[in-house]
């Protein structure tokens, strides 16, 4: 493994990562989801461009959200924001069924190719508006939302098992927190199912509940992230 590489992994440790989430993330080339021209990049901690204007996530932040769901074999995860395929990649080597969907269509069908090359059977690939687009897929053990949103994402959320769990970044373009929610039964209280937890960036999510498709005076205004 590179010096980076190495570097990369102790900061895992670092963060407390545990040695399933590390040994997934150790079995996966991580270089082949980004562009030949970024392989001395892929184990460094600066974000990457994937194309579309994105770029990948925090390796983190990122291996942080997928501790804090608590992944069952079994589960059913619904990832929004599949991006390079490389998160999309860690949570189908953990869960037994992975829907993975991106605003961006041609990220989609990038990440599904390189995925479908490891042989990785276990994703269903989507294109589109989360909050709009209908799975007809029932409901799902955990979500992980991996673009930043202004506002609690109800119907993304609504897709939750009673008991099922989602984190998700919530806040201003220029900062947010993750959120993780617990979708408890009988629970009247929203304060009771949510945590707070690290600060972190991400782009904005589409549609209704990001910033990027919404009315800019509002955003300068401030826009509302009570939960």
């Amino acid at each position: 493994m590179s010096k980076s590489g190495k570097n990369f992994i102790d900061e895992l440790k670092k963060n407390k990562i545990k040695k399933k989430i590390i040994d997934i993330i150790l079995s996966l080339k991580k270089e082949k989801f980004f562009d030949p021209a970024y392989k001395k990049n892929a184990y460094q901690l600066e974000p990457i461009p994937i194309g579309k204007g994105q770029y990948s996530d925090d390796p983190i932040i990122l291996a942080k959200m997928i501790q804090y769901l608590d992944i069952k074999k079994k589960s059913r995860i619904l990832e929004v924001g599949t991006g390079s395929g490389y998160s999309t990649a860690i949570l189908a080597s953990i869960a037994s069924e992975v829907i993975t969907i991106d605003y961006h269509e041609e990220l989609a069908r990038s990440a599904k190719e390189v995925l479908t090359g490891m042989k990785l059977n276990n994703i269903r690939f989507f294109a589109g508006d989360a909050s709009e687009i209908d799975f007809g897929m029932g409901k799902f053990d955990s979500i992980i939302i991996l673009c930043g949103c202004i506002m609690r994402p109800i119907t993304i959320l609504d897709m939750l098992e009673e008991n099922g769990t989602a984190v998700f970044p919530m806040g201003t373009p220029y900062q947010q927190q993750l959120i993780l929610y617990k979708n408890i039964a009988r629970c009247s209280d929203s304060l009771d199912r949510i945590r707070f937890l690290d600060f972190c960036r991400f782009n904005s999510i589409r549609g209704r509940y990001g910033w990027e498709d919404q009315d800019r005076s509002l955003i300068a205004e401030g826009a509302d992230t009570d939960i």
